[in-house]
């Protein structure tokens, strides 16, 4: 068991020493590039309509390390279960504890609804003691002492599907073989001031025709963009930009990557009314191509590239009531992690 013990300190210091360099250098740039194109056709009714879209995003923004690497990763999916399990063993713990000492335990809640009305009891039985310490500070103290500690005992029921947790024996056992967690996960956050790019260029354009009395209006519409962001667009993306970095396994955790709504113009023409240009409007993007560029990048490989074929339709392509929209698009993206 020592030797056990000794060989996986030892195994645990290399690997840090190993880290110590990347753990040192504070500072890192992502940069994404994304590339959708494609053609979505609208019809409602005799109205209808056919639209090329092509979008280029170019994004770079720099991170710096809040501290050292930690065993914990905050933007694991699994985090919040992880950390209601930890939570349950230490109820378990307590729970145990207080039966060793001969004291009353609370019956374990099979589900969330039991546990809910042992909280509800609980409370209210906690406010008849409040009225009945009549003002008494002390008295007030040991009531709410009392309070907290029968809490702590009330278990959380078990997840959906999760084992029960295993007895405190059990666990003490399993403590003596279990290795120290490895800490490989970074957290970097933006910082003030921080190097930036934002490039959006956007040429989507329409035909199509629309009814009137006199018979079918053709029209023609443009949206386009070449749009470098404000120092308000670069600051917010700097300031936004979360993600864990996985030391070991070289992989990113974000939130997902948001961008600026972009500035363009507008040009609409028709037969019966002629042109109309807006040379300062805000040009729509494709929401739901950033959808899975966001669920690409949860979970990523530092540096890589990835494409997609999406189908715009119904809420998605924003037709309106009553409206057919059918078409798809694909996305490219590449997308790269340095820390520098």
């Amino acid at each position: 068991m020592k030797k056990t013990i000794a060989l996986r300190a030892a195994l645990g210091a290399l690997l840090l020493m190993s880290w110590s360099a990347s753990a040192a250098d504070q500072l890192a740039r992502l940069t994404i590039d994304v590339t959708v194109e494609g053609v979505k056709t609208w019809k409602n009714g005799d109205d209808h309509s056919t639209s090329n879209i092509t979008e280029k995003y170019h994004l770079m923004t720099h991170v710096q390390a809040s501290g050292e690497p930690s065993s914990v990763n905050i933007k694991d999916p699994q985090f919040a279960q992880q950390q209601m399990a930890t939570a349950a063993q230490v109820q378990l713990k307590v729970r145990e504890a207080q039966a060793r000492a001969g004291k009353p335990v609370p019956k374990a809640a099979a589900t969330q609804e039991e546990y809910m009305e042992q909280q509800k009891k609980l409370a209210e039985d906690m406010q008849k003691g409040h009225v009945a310490c009549k003002g008494d500070v002390t008295c007030l103290m040991k009531l709410s002492q009392e309070y907290a500690q029968q809490s702590a005992m009330m278990s959380y029921p078990p997840a959906e599907g999760a084992a029960p947790p295993a007895s405190l024996d059990a666990n003490l056992d399993d403590d003596e073989d279990e290795a120290p967690e490895e800490e490989r996960y970074l957290d970097y956050s933006g910082y003030e001031g921080c190097p930036g790019e934002i490039h959006i260029r956007i040429n989507n354009t329409s035909e199509g025709a629309t009814a009137d009395v006199s018979g079918m209006v053709p029209f023609k519409q443009a949206d386009t963009a070449d749009y470098r962001g404000t120092e308000h667009d670069l600051m917010m993306q700097c300031l936004g930009s979360t993600l864990v970095y996985d030391l070991k396994a070289r992989k990113i955790y974000t939130d997902g990557i948001g961008h600026p709504a972009p500035r363009g113009s507008y040009r609409y023409w028709d037969s019966l009314h002629g042109e109309t240009l807006n040379e300062e409007a805000a040009v729509p993007t494709t929401s739901i191509a950033w959808e899975w560029v966001a669920k690409t990048l949860r979970i990523a490989d530092a540096s890589g590239s990835a494409n997609t074929m999406l189908p715009v339709e119904g809420a998605n392509a924003g037709g309106g009531d009553g409206s057919q929209v059918s078409g798809q698009i694909k996305v490219d993206m590449t997308w790269k992690f340095e820390p520098l």
